[in-house]
């Protein structure tokens, strides 16, 4: 019979460590879990102070800084008169507005593309060749027989000397065809 009673205790002793074991285990957290629940609590507690805090005060009106924009990345500009004679200034945006920002970019330094060249200037190129031939050929950024030919083919059609070498006439062609497409 004690044998029986200390059986049956071992096997109780082994069921209460067994359950703490796994209580543990599974309520276990890892250390930059814990950190980001207690970063969570902080948080929430200082975004109720900040409510607590904005429903308390009075909101005082903004400084407003006049900044110069960059001209390659800002689109012209429609100024309409509003009622009290103020204008209202709605930009202009074109279907390709990027990649007229691109050759606009290419124009503002004197880029000339011609066969043989290579770079990220050459991939602007075979964008707009893309787009004005409805293509998808691949943007290599290398500038080959085939954009040479395609280039020659744009100019052409724009009264230009089809030389196949892009300049600053070319480019602002491509603008003003880009322009058109809206």
């Amino acid at each position: 019979m004690e044998t029986f009673k200390s059986t049956i205790f071992s096997i109780l002793i082994l069921a209460i460590f067994g359950g703490a074991i796994y209580w543990s285990i599974t309520t276990m957290q890892s250390g930059s879990g814990f950190v980001a629940d207690q970063r969570i609590k902080q948080l929430k507690v200082e975004n109720e102070n900040l409510k607590k805090e904005l429903k308390n005060s009075t909101v005082e009106p903004a400084i407003v800084v006049s900044v110069q924009p960059d001209p390659v990345s800002v689109a012209p500009v429609d100024v309409k008169p509003q009622t009290e004679n103020k204008p209202v200034v709605t930009p202009t945006t074109y279907k390709y507005q990027s990649l007229i920002n691109e050759i606009q970019s290419l124009i503002n330094k004197n880029i000339t593309l011609k066969l043989k060249v290579t770079g990220t200037s050459v991939g602007t190129l075979q964008k707009f060749l893309n787009v004005y031939n409805k293509t998808s050929n691949k943007i290599d950024n290398d500038y080959g027989k085939s954009s040479q030919t395609l280039v020659i083919a744009f100019q052409k059609s724009q009264s230009l000397t089809a030389n196949g070498e892009v300049n600053v006439t070319t480019f602002k062609k491509m603008i003003d065809w880009l322009k058109k497409q809206n």
